[in-house]
Formats: C-alpha cells, structure tokens, sequence
C-alpha cells in the first residue's frame, strides 16, 4: 500500500514477483486517514487471502532545531508513524497476525541533530510494539540505521548525508538490511525492540556529547572505546596539541588557524583543496547551527578546552575563531602583543661615552667602570 502508485522501478521488482509466481495486490491509501485504512483492511479482507503479517515502513521528514520547530512540522512527521499506526493495530488486533513489524529508526534509542520530531514519532512505534507484546499480540520494532539507497535518508541534502557519515553513523546496504529483517522475522518472539546499526560509538559520542549521558548507552560506548580508542581521531589531537605546545608564537598562530580551516571545511563535507578563506563568515559558507555545533565539539575534542555554545556565532569567522581560541581560551600571547611589549631600545656610542682606551686603566680601575656602566645599562631597562 502507498499514497502514490509505484514507480518505475517498483513496478519492474512486481513484475518479477509476479512472474515467479506471487500474487502482488497494490492498494493506494493515506496510512494517517482512518477511513483510508479501513478500506485497505477491508479489500484484503473481502478480495485476498486472510492477511497474515504488516511492515509499516512509512515516514515522512520535516527536520528543523528547536528554535524553528513548529507544531505543523511536528504534526507532518508523526501523522504517518504515530496516527497511521495506531490506525493498523485498531484494525488488526483482533487479527491472528504473524507478525506487526515497524520501521523506526535510530533517531528514537540516540536521537538526531535537527530531527526531534522524527525522533519522537518513531518512539511510539517503539512503545506500540511494546504494548501489543504485552498484550499477547505479535509486535517488533525495528530501530534501523540510514539505509544506503531508498528511503527517507536517500532524500536528505548532501550536507546533511555528510553530517551523518562523519558522526560515525554507516548506511545499511539494502541486502544487508534485508538479511536482517528475515533473520529478525524468524526469532521475533525474542524480542521486542531491537537496533540495527552499524555506527562508531566513539566517534559518535564526540559529535552528540548528550550521548554521553545515556543510561542506555553508557555501557555500550564504554566496550566500543575499549575495543577501538578511537585510534585515529586520538592520534590526530595529539599531534596537534604536541605541534602547538612545540612551536614558537608566531608558528603556534598559523598552526591553530589551519587547524581550524580543516575543521571548518571537514563539517561541511569539502576536500582539503577547497580549504574555506580565513575571513569568509561561516555562514556565507552555508553552516547552520547543527554544523556549529559540531564544529564547536570537534575542536573541544581535539583541543582539549571548552567553548561557549555561541562561540561561532561570536566570532564567525575562522580567523576571529582562532584569535579567540589562542588569546582567551589558550591564555596565549600573539606576536603582534610580544613585540608591542618590548622596551624601547636606546642607541649608546660606546667608543666616546664609556670606554677610555683600555691600557691607559688599571685591573681594579677597569672594574670599577664596568660595574658603573653594568648599573646604567640596567636603568634603561
């Protein structure tokens, strides 16, 4: 069933299915209208073999932050895993079904940057599976990862695909996932709610530090910094704090400001030859909070200090960036400070104001002077 008729490609997987024998029935319906699903139910009922299993795997995005999170987007995202859910289990649940399979994602067991709403209405599918167990009634939710082409992740920008990758968060190739869905179909009286994901904790936990905060979590990220020790990330902060504390001042500058040019250019998906100017604001160079954010916890990472949630707003560039960086979090001194720090020199001629000609003076004559001119030359100081 769908709100659309299916597509070319689809159509091509039906015609095979049918061909090898399968009796393939396509249903158009909204899931979120209850009129819609009863009349699904009932042409299944009336017209096709008593049905015996549902995979609701329908979802819609409207991703936003907190600040433009408004109630209409809330409404879009949950009306087909929330209202379209509970549609099916009032319609079935006095069904013999095999199996009632949700398609949630991983956004509700970690949650997602920008994404509270999706988060939230792929909760209920977690709970309604929960509640149909406890009933005596088939239910499995499962918290899938990105899959790697179709689906809702195939949709996201490019920027935010890139947002995803480097958090750690691996897609699921679609024979993978399919593998997992059958083995999971075979054993779904063992449990009730289950992640498939292929992620990097560590690396994961860096970029969402709420993570860190998990219960749920806490001990699975504790066995994956164990096992991994997030080798080359740690690697990368060592030898830019060796590099930092190692150079002079005015190599320290340049070395922090090319550090965080990576950064900035690694948040928004760029290669190392499309390096961002130093003085371009960030976002001219179209970061948005969420990328902010990360940037601000990359540098954390690796830089060992603390940042003002702000931070990139307050100086949005790189080079203000790492002026603050360097000055105020860092405690360190620029060049242009050192040298405005120096005491002003004066020019001595030596020949005429202290030294007469050395073999006209005694040993203790030539001491006394020495030590005299010792005092002035430390008064101008």
């Amino acid at each position: 069933t769908g709100r659309r008729a299916p597509s070319e490609k689809v159509q091509e997987i039906i015609d095979r299915l049918e061909q090898a024998g399968a009796q393939v029935k396509v249903l158009l319906g909204d899931i979120s209208l209850e009129q819609d699903v009863a009349e699904i139910i009932e042409q299944i009922q009336t017209f096709l073999p008593k049905l015996k299993g549902i995979i609701h795997a329908a979802g819609v995005l409207d991703d936003a932050t907190l600040p433009q999170m408004s109630w209409e987007r809330f409404t879009k995202v949950m009306a087909p895993k929330v209202t379209g859910t509970w549609y099916l289990h009032q319609f079935t649940q006095n069904l013999p079904l095999d199996f009632f399979v949700c398609f949630s994602s991983m956004a509700s067991l970690v949650g997602s940057p920008g994404q509270g709403n999706y988060a939230a209405a792929n909760a209920f599918m977690d709970a309604l599976a929960h509640h149909r167990r406890s009933r005596g009634l088939s239910g499995l939710s499962i918290n899938w990862a990105p899959w790697a082409s179709g689906g809702m992740a195939a949709s996201l920008t490019a920027q935010h695909q890139n947002r995803i990758h480097t958090s750690g968060i691996n897609d699921i190739a679609p024979k993978q996932g399919m593998s997992a869905l059958e083995k999971l179909l075979e054993n779904q009286t063992l449990t009730r709610q289950i992640g498939v994901i292929s992620v990097q904790w560590s690396l994961l936990s860096q970029q969402w530090s709420n993570l860190n905060k998990s219960s749920l979590l806490k001990e699975l990220l504790q066995q994956d910094k164990l096992q991994q020790q997030d080798i080359l990330e740690q690697k990368l902060e060592r030898e830019i704090l060796e590099k930092l504390e190692k150079a002079s001042a005015g190599e320290r500058q340049e070395i922090l400001r090319e550090h965080i040019r990576g950064q900035v250019a690694k948040v928004l998906g760029l290669s190392s030859s499309q390096l961002p100017e130093v003085n371009l604001g960030f976002m001219e160079m179209g970061m948005d909070s969420l990328t902010t954010v990360e940037l601000k916890n990359r540098l954390q990472a690796q830089l060992g200090i603390t940042l003002p949630g702000t931070v990139a707003m307050e100086y949005p560039t790189t080079e203000k960036l790492s002026r603050y960086i360097f000055e105020e979090v860092m405690g360190w001194k620029s060049v242009a400070d050192s040298e405005s720090n120096l005491p002003e020199t004066e020019e001595v001629d030596v020949d005429e104001q202290i030294l007469p000609v050395i073999e006209d003076i005694s040993e203790e004559e030539f001491e006394a002077l020495a030590a005299q001119q010792l005092e002035r030359i430390k008064s101008m100081l």
